[in-house]
């Protein structure tokens, strides 16, 4: 009765053979004779697999993809977490040992090839974007820990997601001086619902709110801009900043499969609203201190935006808050 033949465990084996050949001798040595003795098989059998030169160099560089991602995958599923699983994972695409050091030479034979192959240049994303992958939900054991000093945690309410975050502060720097100079300051508050650490949101709940300050009492004082105009004074830092919080409510029936049956991850972000931003002449035309002027602008509303990522979390039972 003839042997059966696993094609794929064959194909493998050949794959890791160009693999080493490739890390120990360099890409030129990969000859289909070369492969074939290092796999112990016929060269019948590698040009069976790989039409070509190019073909052999792709699958040993997806071998090598795939034996680091094992690798990160084995200390999510094993590690401890948090930052200590983090670096591990990191780690592993390394040149630090004798095996990462043999990969890491496959990735540099390859990079020169993928510069002017475009079916290599897919090989070599589609790899990166396996490890893009892990590494984010890795993502989630680091903003978990960064967010257990924040004290983030979620509750519902009346058939909404509520979001608390005491150590979520924005009530400094330039905000901070612009209410003590005893102007006004608008700020748009947002609590995004996230799939995955990063990803698009799939629930969002956004307000504005006017803040100022009593210079002789030292409190603040917050309006909620929306048609109802809510406001709450004589507040310190910490307890306006909790209140604005407060105010984000994601309805539950935006989630969808998210919390029940899906875990999600909080996305907290504060946009500081610039009020002083002044409006070009219509007859003003282009000039050299036009462009710089609106490029200020533009740094200054990037760089006045701020936020924190915390999960994963699920629907806590109700009367049970969940915290990350």
């Amino acid at each position: 009765m003839p042997r059966t033949v696993d094609a794929v465990e064959r194909r493998t084996r050949v794959a890791a053979a160009a693999r080493a050949v490739i890390a120990r001798d360099g890409p030129d040595a990969a000859s289909v004779r070369r492969v074939a003795a290092e796999a112990g098989s016929s060269t019948t059998v590698v040009t069976h697999y790989f039409a070509d030169k190019e073909a052999l160099f792709a699958a040993a560089v997806e071998d090598a993809y795939r034996a680091v991602a094992a690798r990160m995958a084995a200390h999510l599923d094993g590690g401890p977490g948090g930052l200590t699983t983090l670096r591990a994972v990191l780690l592993e695409a390394l040149p630090l040992d004798a095996e990462r050091a043999a990969e890491a030479r496959v990735w540099m034979a390859f990079w020169s090839m993928a510069a002017s192959r475009s079916t290599l240049r897919e090989v070599q994303s589609a790899g990166y974007a396996a490890w893009r992958e892990l590494v984010a939900r890795t993502g989630g054991a680091l903003t978990a820990v960064r967010s257990s000093a924040q004290g983030l945690t979620i509750d519902t309410a009346a058939d909404a997601l509520k979001i608390r975050a005491p150590g979520f502060s924005f009530l400094k720097g330039e905000p901070l001086a612009r209410l003590k100079d005893g102007r006004t300051v608008r700020v748009e508050l947002s609590g995004l619902v996230l799939p995955g650490p990063g990803k698009s949101p799939a629930a969002a709940a956004r307000r504005i709110f006017a803040l100022s300050y009593d210079l002789w009492e030292e409190r603040f004082a917050v309006t909620l801009v929306d048609e109802r105009s809510r406001s709450v004074s004589h507040l310190m830092a910490a307890a306006a900043e909790a209140w604005c919080v407060e105010q984000l409510a994601v309805p539950l029936t935006a989630l969808g499969t998210l919390g029940r049956d899906l875990p999600f991850w909080i996305r907290l972000e504060y946009r500081l609203l610039d009020s002083d931003a002044t409006q070009e002449a219509p007859d003003s035309g282009y000039s050299l201190q036009a462009l710089i002027d609106a490029l200020s602008r533009r740094r200054k509303a990037e760089s006045s935006t701020r936020a924190l990522e915390a999960g994963p979390f699920r629907l806590p039972t109700r009367g049970s808050p969940s915290t990350r």
